[in-house]
């Protein structure tokens, strides 16, 4: 049986990459997507593949770094049915480069959408989960904030501040019997870092050195990992952060 049959699934930064895969993945499980993206054309070439695929898809322009469009949008996902389980994906991904080259600009727009757009969407689905009587929130987080490599200080710092929020929600949304758990992916070469890594093939190439599973990561092998955290076999965890990078980093 589908694991996520008769889930509605949230999913923001779902137009491409991580997203678009764990779409993918929810939708193969049995569940009704919900797809947030704020690029309006390639959230519709998405929305139309995972159709033709046979899949049940919704579609909703949203920028997660405005509180204002994530209530609209999360308002109107709700007219369609529940809102079981929430995957916070949609992140920045900044160029590589010294923390003391970083300027205002770009620290604060990899804070909005890396750390705010996560608390704006989880809060804006909160209720709907508390009147169901529980739900899941994944934080897609990132093993970078365990061994900081450096060039990343603005990126590791929005990831290691989500980590942190979720261990609190946790706690505070236990009782609300919904979960809120952490998930980390190894490297994975998705457009986002693509643009913003010109060695994204060497650096691929000396991770996999220091992996116990001695082959690259797909998206898959990640997007499974989330099916199981919005699972029924996750039920009773909550507050923890999930590495899936192929054995490289233990914790």
């Amino acid at each position: 049986m589908p694991r996520l049959k008769e889930k509605r699934a949230i999913i923001t930064g779902a137009a491409r990459g991580i997203g678009a895969g764990i779409a993918e993945a929810f939708g193969r499980e049995g569940a009704s997507l919900v797809l947030f993206d704020k690029r309006e054309d390639l959230l519709r070439e998405t929305a139309e593949r995972l159709k033709r695929l046979g899949y049940a898809v919704e579609a909703f322009p949203c920028d997660v770094a405005d509180p204002e469009a994530v209530e609209r949008a999360v308002a109107a996902a709700a007219q369609g049915g529940r809102i079981d389980v929430l995957v916070n994906n949609a992140a920045v991904i900044p160029r590589v480069r010294p923390f003391y080259e970083i300027g205002p600009e770009e620290w604060t727009e990899v804070l909005s959408v890396n750390l705010l757009g996560s608390f704006w969407m989880s809060r804006a689905v909160f209720p709907h989960m508390q009147r169901q009587g529980g739900g899941r929130i994944i934080m897609i987080a990132s093993r970078t904030y365990f061994y900081a490599p450096p060039g990343q200080a603005d990126y590791v710092a929005s990831k290691g501040a989500l980590m942190g929020l979720a261990r609190v929600m946790a706690r505070e949304l236990g009782p609300y019997n919904i979960t809120v758990n952490c998930i980390a992916p190894g490297f994975l070469p998705t457009p986002g870092v693509l643009e913003n890594m010109p060695d994204a093939g060497e650096r691929r190439h000396d991770l996999l050195k220091n992996q116990a599973i001695q082959r690259p990561q797909e998206i898959g092998d990640f997007a499974d990992a989330v099916v199981f955290l919005a699972s029924d076999d996750a039920r009773f965890i909550t507050g923890q952060t999930l590495i899936v990078d192929g054995g490289m980093y233990f914790h």
